[in-house]
């Protein structure tokens, strides 16, 4: 199913893909992490309060981000696009971040049919939860 006209279909139905879940590029921060990046499946928890991967083990609460960014707008992205041939061929605006008062949580979208609709897909529907 085309998602032709993503910014046009009501909050519920935009939340209720995201809670079907993406397969997402999560990329690790921390000196141990060595910025790695992982496929991950990501949902948006059915309340709209949370976003989960790696089952629920791993979350970032909504109420806690500050906001949404698209590109190469954290240190962590930035630092990933110096020399590393894997995410060579992902252009910048097929990221995304949410950001909160200690740290940012950063999402790549790869492989996924049309990866600008997704972008806007979740970009445009977590700016709307977080607003």
């Amino acid at each position: 199913e085309a998602m032709t006209g993503m910014a046009c279909l009501p909050l519920s139905v935009r939340a209720g893909r995201l809670q079907a879940g993406s397969t997402l590029i999560k990329v690790a921060q921390g000196k141990y992490a060595r910025h790695k990046q992982d496929a991950k499946v990501v949902h948006l928890s059915p309340d709209c309060r949370t976003l989960t991967w790696e089952g629920t083990k791993k979350s970032v609460e909504l109420a806690q981000v500050l906001r949404v960014s698209i590109g190469l707008e954290t240190r962590t992205l930035q630092k990933l696009y110096q020399g590393n041939a894997l995410v060579a061929d992902m252009p910048s605006y097929h990221w995304f971040s949410l950001h909160t008062a200690t740290r940012s949580y950063d999402f790549g979208i790869k492989d996924c049919g049309d990866e600008n609709e997704m972008v806007v897909l979740w970009v445009l529907t977590l700016q709307e939860i977080v607003a």
